[in-house]
């Protein structure tokens, strides 16, 4: 080490904190608008973020995470929230595997987070966002060394060596990705002196040492990495500043790695460095440092934190070492001034060093003198030692064993269903088995039941035992306190080990021999109960194994809270969801009034007989009957949990009710009936959309298409993801056609209903489970019937996308949809595009093009001209070669001597595109004027000057195009007043 670093250490011991702690941690746009009615802003996208990221953190929802992250990316975003999205997907995956319990699920999700990360940042290096997401990369990848390194613990073998492969990967891949990050942000400090650069770059630092020491541990030969490690954390030290809370983080962490090295003085020295740097063992020195600095309780509480990140490395390291009297002082201290000062433990810090503190004290063995609630404990090697100090009287001493057990306790109580309760019932188990210590039958139970939630299964069988023949000799009151809950764990042991009959004689024990604990008697019932069932579902011949199944019944309806009513109402669930209605009706029907689920059992009696289909009316009538008699009676008022059982059930029956008048046409009634049952059930989110569909549907039959309507939007506003959506929009759909088919074509109000089909139909499209060529087709239709073309483009292009090689709609495809997509992509100026589908139509032997489609693949070719009389454009053409110019002007040839009646509009158009062809021909290859393809231009609109004269108005009875065009109304709609004759002399100008 270097000298200077061992002059900072010094010099650490009393310098102040400069800067608070931060310890490191070692997813058309009218057709969107219609189903979200306003864009959120970023203080509400912010919200739904966190939303998301609390689902993944606090709840492991990561799946459900996902899916608001990609509600949030659909009902739009800017660019920079839309890459921030990106980080935030990273994010779930990693919250999900930091909350993650389960080994192999906590995997999976590390492995999906650093997938995530890898994947965004190979797509936005650039990102303002990407800073941000190399550092979540690297964070997770420790994190993932460490849940891999746990994992190896139980494994063996090849899958051993498999987990020990893959977290050496992860730790050199983050590893390189710091020395990048690391040299960036050297960089960018140069340049800018900035604090919160310089923070980034300590914490990447001491991240990369951690790697590197993790790096090292994995390996055989990690001498290489433990000195790389050493050496960043140096040069931390004199980056951060003597006494900084980052060169406290960074002694911390030479610590870690002289541990590593065995190297337990110098760990000590370091570990040791940080706690009295933050808060000194020497009492008087606190009270100085306190007073000189003006600590306020913040100040302390920051200075706390260190404490808590080094004692349990400095105590390892001390006992270790042999230095016990060392170890208990600083286990000691960490206890003595959490109780002073009225601190906090940590889960992530706190709670570790307080159990290995503990552990500490078990291993010293002596005596602890002075008042623990004071925080004033000391060790001793001896009672002798204790009382000749001062500690003369028992009740200010407690034996180094007992305070370790005491210390345990506290943290299996404070730490409920986390890996450190576990950890602690653990270090109870091993206080517990020391020859010679008498232990109380709970403490027994602590340590069995750590056992427990290790899933440790034989080991908390002995343990459970341990408890059963420590009660022996007990009071029948400690009996009952712990009998019943031991008797519970050890059947669902023996449920988890699938030893089922053993399971049922612990149950069984449990709610016989150890009766009396009203909450265990009746989960030891459930359980005696349902592993019965189990086992003479088995053997159903066995007279011994029924005679155990009666009892175990009986119990069941004697003791559990789920009474006999319940076992009734469970029957009947049971043959219900097997369509074995008569079974169900016979069970339901002996759930009695005291029942809480009584209800719930009439609605159903009535439901199962109407799904019999011979008892529809009856069934129909007991829902009538419940909703509108039983539900109403004054006599039949409940409150609590019957009131949630009460609303379940008037939804079940209000749903059914509903499906019968519905399916009879008795459309007034559902109206009556079901109109509010959205707002009055809005739980009910499977039948809630299907009666909204009904009423819906009821108001379209009585007449009522508006309220139809607003029934869809207001299904689309409450439930916007829901698959009834689609449903309901093609239905109304259709009942919109029958309407139009009474309307003049091509009035208001029939262009009105044709926009509002074509919003329903796409409404459909949007929300069906999977594409149908007919609504998609359909879709497409309608707008280009309106002459929306930027709407009828994507549909169109999702035609073809999906059902392209389809046998089925191969037709079709050839016929309708490709042609109607090239003429979009010409309406919106996407020449080359169009060019591609129509080349491809051309050249189809099998279906002869139409008129248009041979009009719109010289246009495609050749460019055309658009825009009024005064503001001629020119829109250029895909085709290249002369190849390309001669087959399109033929074909304009062809097509207009085709035409009827000459001197007419459409004869015109035809003349003008096959000039303008000759034209577009003359220039189309960059170089001079080809003389000739200019000529035959010329005389094209020569051999209509030559009648019209120069100005195409005619003559000598020669009709020209403004008399023949002026009033046609199409192309008036088309063009508007004189515009085509004033294309032909704009063009004549050009090539005469």
């Amino acid at each position: 080490m270097k000298s200077t670093l061992r002059c900072a250490l010094i010099s650490a011991f009393a310098a102040p904190l400069l800067v608070s702690p931060a310890v490191a941690s070692p997813l058309s746009a009218g057709a969107v608008r219609a189903s979200a009615p306003f864009e959120k802003s970023e203080a509400q996208v912010a919200d739904d973020i966190a939303f998301a990221k609390g689902l993944a953190k606090e709840w492991g929802f990561v799946d459900l995470a996902g899916e608001v992250i990609q509600k949030i990316e659909k009902e739009g975003v800017s660019a920079t929230t839309g890459e921030r999205l990106g980080v935030v997907k990273c994010e779930i995956f990693a919250q999900g595997a930091l909350a993650e319990r389960d080994r192999e699920r906590r995997n999976e999700l590390f492995e999906q987070a650093l997938g995530a990360y890898d994947e965004f940042l190979k797509a936005n290096p650039n990102s303002p966002s990407a800073p941000e997401a190399r550092s979540g990369f690297v964070t997770m990848s420790v994190a993932y060394g460490t849940a891999l390194e746990i994992s190896m613990e139980d494994a063996l073998g090849e899958a051993a060596e498999q987990l020990r492969t893959r977290r050496t990967e992860v730790l050199l891949e983050a590893n390189d990705l710091t020395r990048e990050l690391i040299s960036e942000l050297e960089a960018e400090y140069r340049e800018n002196e900035s604090q919160a650069i310089k923070r980034e770059l300590i914490n990447t630092m001491i991240q990369r040492a951690q790697l590197n020491l993790e790096i090292g541990k994995s390996s055989e030969e990690g001498a290489y990495s433990f000195e790389e490690a050493k050496k960043l954390l140096e040069d931390v030290t004199f980056l951060a500043g003597d006494g900084s809370p980052g060169a406290l983080r960074a002694y911390d962490m030479i610590g870690q790695v002289a541990i590593a090295e065995q190297n337990w003085d110098e760990a000590v020295i370091y570990f040791q460095a940080v706690v009295d740097s933050a808060i000194p063992a020497d009492k008087e020195a606190w009270a100085i440092m306190v007073k000189d600095f003006e600590l306020g309780q913040s100040d302390k509480e920051q200075r706390w934190l260190f404490v808590e990140l080094s004692t349990k490395g400095l105590v390892e390291a001390m006992i270790s070492s042999g230095d016990v009297v060392g170890a208990t002082t600083y286990a000691l201290h960490l206890y003595n001034t959490q109780r002073l000062e009225g601190f906090e433990f940590s889960t992530q810090l706190g709670y570790p060093s307080l159990l290995a503190s503990a552990r500490v004290l078990l291993d010293a063995g002596g005596v602890i003198g002075g008042n623990l609630t004071r925080g004033e404990a000391q060790w001793y090697e001896t009672v002798e030692a204790a009382a000749d100090d001062g500690h003369k009287n028992k009740r200010n001493r407690v034996s180094g064993t007992d305070l370790s057990l005491r210390i345990a306790q506290q943290i299996v109580t404070e730490n409920q269903g986390n890996v450190l309760r576990i950890q602690a019932q653990k270090l109870i188990a091993d206080i517990t088995s020391r020859p010679g210590i008498e232990v109380d039958p709970s403490i027994l139970y602590e340590a069995a039941e750590g056992k427990y939630f290790a899933e440790e299964n034989e080991d908390a069988l002995e343990g459970f035992k341990l408890v059963l023949s420590a009660l022996q000799g007990k009071d029948q009151a400690a009996k009952i306190e712990l009998g019943p809950k031991t008797f519970l764990r050890m059947g669902r042991i023996y449920i988890r080990m699938e030893r089922t009959f053993e399971a049922a004689m612990a149950f069984r024990e449990g709610c016989t021999t150890y009766v009396g604990d009203p909450e265990n008697d009746a989960y030891n019932a459930q359980g005696y109960y349902k592993s019965m069932q189990e086992l003479t579902a088995k053997a159903p011949g066995d007279a011994a194994l029924q005679e155990l199944y009666l009892e175990a019944e009986n119990l069941a309806a004697e003791l559990s809270t789920r009474d006999q009513n319940e076992i009734y109402y469970d029957q009947g669930e049971r043959a219900r969801r097997a369509k074995d209605w008569d079974k169900a009706i016979t069970a339901y029907t002996q759930v009695t009034k005291a029942g809480t689920d009584y209800e719930k059992a009439v609605v159903w009696i009535a439901v199962c007989q109407y799904r019999k289909g011979t008892q529809r009316e009856e069934g129909y009538q007991g829902l009538v009957a419940y909703l509108e008699g039983y539900v109403t009676d004054e006599t039949n008022t409940v409150q609590g949990a019957r009131e949630v059982k009460r609303k379940d059930a008037m939804a079940t029956a209000g749903f059914y009710r509903c499906f019968h008048e519905f399916g009879t046409k008795q459309y007034a009634k559902v109206l009556a009936s079901s109109s509010q049952y959205h707002e009055l059930y809005p739980d009910q989110t499977s039948y809630a959309p299907l009666v909204m569909r009904m009423v819906s549907l009821s108001y379209a039959e009585t007449g009522n298409l508006d309220a139809a309507k607003q029934g869809l939007q207001t299904l689309m506003e409450t439930y916007p993801e829901n698959a009834v959506i689609a449903q309901l929009g093609i239905e109304l759909y259709k009942k919109l056609g029958a309407q139009r088919k009474t309307l003049e074509s091509g009035s208001d109000a029939d262009l009105v209903l044709a926009k509002e089909m074509a919003l329903l139909m796409q409404l459909g499209n949007k929300f069906a489970s999977s594409p149908s060529f007919t609504n998609l087709r359909a879709e497409a239709r309608h707008w280009i019937e309106l002459g929306d073309w930027d709407t009828a483009v994507p549909v169109l292009e999702k035609v073809v996308s999906t059902f392209e090689g389809s046998a089925e709609h191969a037709k079709d495809l050839l016929t309708y949809v490709k042609p109607d997509l090239a003429h979009g992509y010409l309406e919106q100026l996407k020449v080359t595009e169009a060019y591609a589908i129509l080349t491809e139509l051309i050249a189809n032997e099998d279906k002869k093009p139409s008129k248009r489609t041979l009009l719109n693949y010289t246009r495609a070719v050749i460019g055309w001209v658009q825009g009024n009389a005064s503001n001629i454009q020119e829109v250029p053409g895909a085709g290249q070669t002369a190849e390309d110019f001669k087959d399109a002007t033929d074909k304009l040839n062809s097509l207009a001597n085709s035409v009827d009646e000459k001197w007419a509009c459409e004869w015109y158009e035809l003349k003008f595109q096959l000039a303008y062809g000759y034209y577009k021909w003359a220039t189309a290859e960059g170089g001079p004027k080809d003389s000739k393809k200019q000529d035959a231009a010329k005389s094209q609109l020569g051999a209509l000057v030559q009648p019209l004269g120069t100005d195409f108005k005619g003559k000598d009875g020669v009709p020209g195009v403004n008399q023949t065009c002026e009033e046609d109304p199409e192309l008036a709609d088309r063009l508007g007043s004189d515009v085509l004759r004033r294309r032909l002399v704009w063009l004549w100008n050009k090539v005469g």
